[in-house]
């Protein structure tokens, strides 16, 4: 198809699957030969919804580690996820899914954090996932990643993915606010930072709408469950943004 990002062809790859399970594999990574074998084997045999392995971050087909299972349920799944554990991480790549779990669910078509806006989704439709600790997906670190790339407006999706993702958690499961409430804070404060007084060669200000738009989330968010140093720098971004921004780039230059 034409190259429209990942998510776009993700989402053509499941709208065309006629099988029972689905799984990804990025086009530049690959993945040991017994992988799906093992995954669907874990499956069936644990009577899971999601199976998932652990991800190898070496050029070779060497799988590692203890073959340990651990089997997670319920609301401990998206616990997991939010913590960002090997078990149920962000990455959809390393895991096989049953397909009735995407029934309603497609990539965000955006051009970065498709994978956090997404996974969520699903992980929540589940009932059970097995994760089996051996390295089956092997991912090649890429100089030219989305996540490898310097700060610009892509960046500021970040926002609007955590964003989304809380008011989700909040409906689903109260208990675990905190966790995507601390992650949304932490990208508004980067996001705020990295693009305080970046001017032009018109000596126009460069994020002034995506400062706008972060300014409008970050009306929105209380200071409940948030750790005290985080419930000041909320209160600093939300009263006096220019202080922030100031102080944001000079604890920079110390480092």
């Amino acid at each position: 198809k034409e190259n429209g990002g990942q998510g776009s062809a993700r989402n053509m790859g499941i709208e065309n699957a006629k099988g029972e399970y689905i799984g990804f594999v990025d086009s530049d990574d690959y993945i040991s030969p017994q992988m799906y074998e093992i995954l669907l084997n874990d499956i069936e045999t644990y009577d899971a919804d999601i199976s998932s392995c652990r991800t190898g971050h070496t050029e070779d087909f060497d799988v590692t580690g203890t073959d340990e299972i651990r089997i997670y349920e319920n609301d401990e799944i998206i616990e997991m996820h939010l913590k960002f554990t090997e078990e149920i991480g962000q990455s959809p790549a390393d895991k096989l899914y049953k397909k009735k779990l995407w029934d309603e669910v497609r990539f965000l078509q955006i051009r970065a954090y498709e994978d956090a806006a997404t996974i969520y989704r699903v992980l929540y439709k589940a009932k059970k996932v097995v994760y089996r600790d051996i390295s089956l997906y092997h991912y090649i670190r890429r100089d030219n990643s989305t996540m490898t790339q310097p700060f610009s407006k892509v960046t500021f999706q970040m926002i609007d993915v955590y964003y989304q993702m809380y008011k989700d958690i909040e409906e689903w499961y109260p208990e675990l606010c905190k966790s995507v409430k601390v992650n949304l804070l932490g990208a508004i404060q980067y996001c705020v930072g990295e693009s305080y007084g970046v001017k032009n060669e018109n000596a126009e200000f460069v994020y002034a709408e995506e400062l706008d738009g972060a300014k409008k989330i970050v009306k929105q968010i209380t200071y409940e469950h948030l750790p005290v140093k985080q419930k000041l720098i909320l209160f600093l971004i939300k009263t006096n943004v220019n202080i922030y921004g100031v102080l944001y780039k000079r604890g920079k230059q110390r480092k």
